[in-house]
């Protein structure tokens, strides 16, 4: 079985979804491809992977979309950040905030631009990288604040090294998703 993962689900979500299947169906062979969600919607529409699961909005009408999961995101900053010390923030404290964020094409990114745009802020990008762990890292050095899948931050939050901020009355939550080719027939394993 062939399949794209965007980045957060394939390292932080589908680890043990994937040992699972692997003691239900050991005979079957799987391979994972994993890049952000742009780029893994092209490897459905070219069929070069099976099943796909992603992390943003895909509106290509030639695939098919089914939801997979609900998923929590998070605004994340050093434990001794200033803004980690309050009960809550609101919302716009946090735009003149710096923030890193994921390459475009990141589900991640397209999620927290179109929350925050919907709230009327446009925080300023301080950096660009292109892994959650890279961005984990930069934020916990004091580079800037990030949006992340709590999922991902999980063992950074507990281990106290970052600190997820409440905002009033504004949560960021998004569906995955998903993807396969629209009529396309897959065999069993799929």
């Amino acid at each position: 079985v062939r399949m794209g993962a965007s980045t957060t689900i394939a390292t932080y979500l589908l680890p043990p979804v994937l040992a699972d299947f692997r003691t239900r169906y050991p005979a079957v062979k799987l391979r994972l491809v994993s890049a952000n969600t742009r780029a893994i919607a092209a490897l459905v529409l070219e069929r070069r992977v099976d099943v796909a699961l992603v992390e943003g909005p895909v509106a290509d009408t030639r695939l098919e979309r089914r939801r997979w999961r609900a998923d929590e995101l998070v605004v994340i900053v050093p434990a001794g950040h200033r803004l980690a010390r309050r009960r809550s923030v609101a919302i716009a404290q946090l735009a003149a905030e710096p923030f890193i964020v994921r390459e475009r094409g990141s589900g991640t990114r397209d999620v927290a631009e179109r929350a925050f745009a919907e709230e009327g802020i446009h925080p300023p990008i301080a950096l660009t990288l292109a892994s959650t762990e890279a961005i984990k890292q930069a934020v916990a050095a004091g580079l800037g604040l990030a949006v992340v899948s709590r999922a991902a931050a999980r063992d950074q939050l507990a281990l106290g090294h970052l600190a997820a901020l409440r905002i009033t009355h504004f949560e960021m939550r998004r569906e995955l998703t998903e993807l396969r080719l629209r009529g396309r027939r897959l065999g069993a394993p799929a």
